[in-house]
């Protein structure tokens, strides 16, 4: 999304939205429509339970999820200086992982459909995107 910084707020948003709408869906689709539903029903027919199935499908989502964004971090400084890349890394992780808990328990007790993960995938993105609007 270019000239974000230099539309009317209402066109950047817009164009965001629709940015983050498409980051969502293909993300959504693979950790909980691939990931998080494979899993789910392979540790479920391997041990008897639905309810263990979910419980490994949406930690091992969780997991999978943080290390992979994981990966976009670039160095940053924080209030008290520079951070090593390991440290910031280690950081995002934790930040992050409660993010695909979030999504992979939505995917989970609304019957492993996708729609609320992605909907709430999307406007958390949509979010933190349009506050950084001017960077894009």
């Amino acid at each position: 999304v270019t000239g974000a910084a230099t539309a009317s707020p209402a066109d950047a948003v817009t164009a965001i939205a629709a940015w983050q709408l498409l980051v969502a869906l293909s993300e959504e689709l693979y950790y909980r429509g691939l990931i998080q539903n494979g899993a789910y029903h392979a540790v479920g027919a391997a041990t008897g339970s639905g309810l263990v199935g979910d419980a490994v499908s949406l930690l091992g989502t969780s997991a999978l999820f943080a290390v992979a964004h994981a990966g976009f971090v670039q160095d940053v400084e924080d209030g008290e200086g520079e951070m090593s890349q390991s440290e910031i890394i280690q950081d995002w992780i934790v930040d992050v992982a409660p993010f695909g808990a979030m999504l992979a328990l939505e995917f989970a007790v609304t019957g492993h459909r996708i729609v609320a993960p992605l909907a709430t995938h999307t406007a958390l993105n949509t979010y933190w995107s349009a506050l950084d609007a001017a960077k894009l």
